[in-house]
């Protein structure tokens, strides 16, 4: 069998058909999708038995809530494909968009290939925007080459996700892969980038293939975020992998400077507040200065609900950008 899909459903029941549905109509002939029901409680492990009865290519797994790493990694343990693609449980892919993904693998047997995809925004439903992300390289290419390329691929945000990669299956299970039980934002990054130490040849197909839909809850990276006593503890796991590429220097700062704009974007002052403690006392105080010094000297001087205020402004103006974007579409998708 070539390729293993893995789908993580927890409580899904509205968006998983769909997701599946995607899958068999993408061109895939030699594959499996096995459906990692966590512990769902909305009807969610029901469906799963059911599309299992319905297509020969599904197998369906239940197991206890663990988390969504965790659900990968028994899915990584329990595929059978040479190679395994990971599938969020409301994302979808084209007709037919997988085929040329199979001849490259078939033909190429890569370590890995990274394919384009596309971040698609909805409001009530409705997709109001999408935003391609096309890979910059194209073709097999060894070490040496992608290397030389690696910052400019997570720049293009195409090292960071996990969905836009078929991935050797005994290259996991060689060198012992899985997805951190721990971590609970940006684990896709780290994985990638685990996997990444072990190839060799990477085969790049720049098309946007993989259509991820943004949740429209916006603030859920800020709720997983709070869960964190320290950002700058949080990125230790991340600076021993890009330790292993010295060509991504600067790109520990750049997530640091990501996860602590999500925080000061969401959060009340006095949250703001203890954030940047932890910041103007951490490692990335001079990433922070050198990056944003008008934020930096704010924060060094404890304007905190100055920042709070500014943040304010600018979600209320995003806010009213997706509504009159909605309102000038007719409601209807693009």
């Amino acid at each position: 069998m070539l390729l293993s899909v893995v789908i993580p459903a927890y409580n899904c029941i509205n968006s998983l058909e769909q997701t599946l549905d995607s899958i068999l109509d993408s061109g895939l002939r030699d594959f499996e999708v096995l459906l990692i029901d966590d512990g769902s409680r909305d009807g969610t492990s029901e469906l799963c038995d059911e599309l299992q009865r319905r297509h020969d290519c599904v197998r369906c797994v239940h197991q206890e809530n663990g988390g969504v790493s965790n659900a990968r990694n028994r899915g990584v343990q329990e595929a059978r494909g040479s190679y395994i693609l990971f599938f969020d449980s409301d994302d979808t892919v084209d007709s037919g968009a997988l085929t040329h993904c199979e001849e490259i693998l078939l033909r190429n047997q890569p370590d890995m290939l990274v394919f384009g995809m596309s971040f698609d925004y909805y409001f009530r439903g409705t997709r109001y925007r999408r935003d391609a992300m096309t890979v910059l390289l194209e073709g097999l290419l060894p070490r040496a080459r992608w290397l030389r390329e690696i910052r400019g691929l997570y720049e293009c945000n195409a090292l960071s996700p996990v969905w836009n990669k078929c991935i050797r299956r005994d290259l996991l299970e060689k060198n012992r892969i899985l997805f951190p039980g721990g971590m609970i934002e940006m684990e896709d990054f780290w994985f990638s980038l685990r996997c990444m130490r072990y190839c060799e040849e990477i085969c790049f197909l720049p098309e946007a293939i993989y259509r991820y839909r943004q949740p429209e809850d916006e603030s859920n990276t800020f709720r997983r975020l709070c869960r964190i006593p320290s950002i700058s503890a949080y990125m230790e796991p991340f600076e021993e992998e890009l330790a292993a590429f010295p060509e991504t220097e600067g790109v520990a700062g750049s997530i640091y400077a990501s996860f602590f704009h999500e925080m000061i974007r969401f959060g009340d002052v006095s949250l703001i507040r203890r954030t940047a403690v932890d910041m103007l006392n951490g490692k990335y105080a001079g990433y922070m200065a050198a990056s944003e010094p008008g934020l930096y000297r704010l924060l060094q001087a404890g304007r905190y609900r100055r920042v709070w205020l500014r943040s304010r402004m600018r979600s209320l103006r995003h806010w009213l950008a997706v509504r009159v974007k909605y309102v000038r579409n007719g409601g209807k998708t693009e």
